[in-house]
């Protein structure tokens, strides 16, 4: 729950750039694996590169 509420504030700032984002190669995977129950939102917050952008980004 902690994991989408902080993406849901980045979406809220910055639509575009999320939209940006899943609109990659590496997005779209990350997308469909959600959408699949292959990936959840915390284990993404996990990795340090996505962790940090969204902190800089304020979610």
């Amino acid at each position: 729950m902690a994991a989408g509420r902080r993406l849901l504030g980045l979406y809220g700032r910055h639509p575009a750039l999320v939209h940006a984002a899943m609109a990659s190669p590496v997005g779209w995977r990350a997308f469909t694996g959600f959408c699949r129950g292959e990936l959840s939102m915390a284990r993404v917050l996990h990795r340090r590169p996505i962790a940090a952008a969204v902190s800089f980004l304020g979610g």
